[in-house]
């Protein structure tokens, strides 16, 4: 989570790329939905995402992602398992 700061308040924030790596780690239909619309808005870090998605263990899934719905890898050739 990241830390933005609201007046005097500071308040923990999902980043795009933490709700992107929960939707592929779920792997509903509903989440892969919003994978596309985070991905099309252009609110996700590619660069990040690519990282942590190699991090968590995620490319397998990620890859069937791409897979069953269609899309082409915006990391390609570059994502490592």
């Amino acid at each position: 989570a990241e830390i933005v700061r609201i007046d005097d308040l500071a308040v923990r924030v999902l980043s795009a790329v933490h709700v992107v790596l929960a939707a592929i780690r779920t792997g509903r239909r509903k989440d892969f939905s919003r994978i596309d619309q985070f991905l099309e808005d252009g609110f996700v870090d590619l660069e990040k995402l690519q990282a942590e998605i190699s991090r968590f263990g995620l490319t397998d899934k990620w890859r069937l992602y791409l897979q069953k719905y269609g899309r082409d890898d915006p990391f390609s050739p570059n994502l490592t398992a």
